[in-house]
């Protein structure tokens, strides 16, 4: 697979907070839309589907045996299906549970990045990131502490949306590292039509027909058009040029920068937990990649 967007591929870092960054009014965009998590999976799953299989032909301007030559590669089959699972584990977690579970689940990302990275890639868990992992959990375990009306009880709904949640970290971890280590690997096309499997599954589980409100409609395909693909596509590019655990560490900022959005445009004030929690979260993180050598700064 050529290079895409060479002139940025030195910098894994800063493409990971570029795709995190955008990635960040996905929240507010999900809750003005009013959408069922059905009708929204499938919206965004076949927006982004379509958005990443475009790049890719855009980019690499496929004959038919470069379409067909992934396809023998079983390691493509599991790029395709962790798409799936990330696609349907964040909506209809979204959907169906307390946000605060969801979140909670999400943030083992890193976790489950560095665990694998191990495993596959045989990258050692420093002191320094398991430090950054331990206070980047706590910061966000700290902001959501209070969200969803006091604290999550230990309920059916609530470990459903965990489950959800922790599906969504694995397949994303494991999506980075299946990148970092396979870089031949055309992977908006597997992304692409992970995508658009994760909607054909909303298509099947929905219980109304998805051409529901036109503003509606509208709202969601912002999403998976142009913030889902454009923040994963940097996101999992830019695992080819730094660890899965950055990228995942990286990633987390979108929980506590959605809020931001949200109390931007709904009205809804974070409270001193959020504030508290995403303090914590930012400055660890800046700390990490500036003693990473990823950020330099004059005294």
């Amino acid at each position: 697979m050529r290079p895409i967007i060479p002139n940025l591929r030195k910098n894994g870092i800063f493409l990971a907070l570029l795709g995190a960054t955008i990635l960040a009014p996905d929240s507010l965009l999900m809750r003005l839309s009013g959408l069922s998590g059905p009708n929204m999976l499938f919206w965004r799953g076949l927006c982004s589907g379509i958005v990443y299989i475009g790049v890719w032909v855009f980019f690499e301007k496929p004959h038919l045996r470069q379409i067909l030559r992934p396809f023998s590669a079983s390691i493509f089959w599991f790029l395709i299906a962790f798409q799936v699972v990330n696609g349907a584990g964040f909506t209809i977690g979204i959907a169906n549970a307390p946000v605060s579970s969801v979140l909670l689940g999400v943030a083992t990302m890193p976790l489950m990045a560095a665990v694998l990275s191990a495993i596959f890639l045989n990258e050692k868990l420093t002191l320094r990131l398991t430090v950054t992992i331990g206070f980047v959990l706590a910061g966000l375990t700290l902001a959501m502490a209070n969200k969803d009306g006091g604290a999550l009880a230990l309920d059916r709904s609530t470990a459903f949306g965990a489950l959800c949640g922790l599906a969504v970290a694995i397949s994303l971890a494991a999506n980075f590292v299946i990148v970092r280590k396979n870089r031949d690997l055309p992977f908006p096309l597997g992304m692409g039509l992970g995508a658009i499997l994760a909607g054909l599954l909303g298509l099947w589980m929905t219980q109304t027909t998805p051409f529901a409100d036109l503003g509606s409609v509208l709202i969601i395909a912002v999403t998976g058009a142009v913030i889902v693909p454009c923040s994963l596509f940097l996101l999992t590019l830019s695992s080819r040029y730094t660890s899965a655990s950055n990228v995942s560490l990286i990633m987390l900022l979108e929980t506590i920068l959605g809020p931001i959005w949200v109390w931007a445009f709904l009205g809804e004030s974070p409270t001193s937990f959020m504030l508290a929690g995403g303090s914590l979260v930012v400055t660890t993180l800046v700390f990490y990649l500036r003693n990473s050598g990823t950020i330099k700064t004059r005294l």
